[in-house]
Parts: structure tokens; C-alpha cells; sequence
């Protein structure tokens, strides 16, 4: 497991239980962190949802775009208060049914 690029995300930051990671990659510019995450689930698309809308309401995201259907997550904005930006988009994977995968960036401002 990539646990060294999962150690600077946030803490608080949800996996589902299930989570299959495809992608881990963590640097450092000019001081800042970044990590890009690349996950699967097979949980329903509702409490992955749920999970995520949940979580990124607790965010105070600044700016913050949403796009959630059936089908599909985005979710971006800035945390002034943290200076971290987000990045979530997602949804079900249509080669592969009932697999739901997201990319997640993290970056401090």
C-alpha cells in the first residue's frame, strides 16, 4: 500500500472500506504539498454520495462546484481557513458494472 502518500492527506480524509487504490502519488513544490489518489469501490453510488458530501460540507469550501447525480461526483473548492484546494471527480465505471472509481487531488495553497 501507498501509505506514505495516504499519510499527507488530511487525516480526516474517508476511504470506503472497500477501497482499492490504483494510483498514489505525493510531491512537494515550493513547500507545498500535493497527492493525487485514484480509488475504487464497489459500494452503492448513494453512500458514496453520502460519504463525500458529508465530508466536504465539513471542508468550508470556498468557491466550491458540485456536480452529483446517479451516476457521477464532482466535487471542487478551496478551504481559505486550511489553505488546501480539493478535487474529487468520479463516478461508475461503464467497463466495469457495479465499480464506482474516483480521483482525488489535495493541495495546500
Amino acid at each position: 500500500m501507498m501509505s506514505k502518500d495516504l499519510k499527507i492527506l488530511p487525516a480526516d480524509f474517508p476511504l470506503p472500506d472497500d477501497a482499492k487504490i490504483s494510483t498514489s502519488h505525493s510531491e512537494i513544490n515550493d513547500g507545498k504539498k500535493s497527492v493525487l489518489l485514484i480509488f475504487s469501490s464497489e459500494e452503492d453510488m448513494a453512500a458514496i454520495t453520502k460519504l463525500y458530501k458529508d465530508y466536504f460540507k465539513t471542508q468550508n469550501l470556498d468557491d466550491s462546484g458540485q456536480t452529483i447525480d446517479d451516476k457521477n461526483i464532482i466535487i471542487q473548492g478551496d478551504n481559505p481557513e486550511k489553505n488546501e484546494s480539493w478535487s474529487m471527480i468520479g463516478g461508475r465505471l461503464s467497463s466495469n458494472k457495479g465499480v464506482i472509481e474516483l480521483n482525488v487531488t489535495w493541495t495546500e495553497l
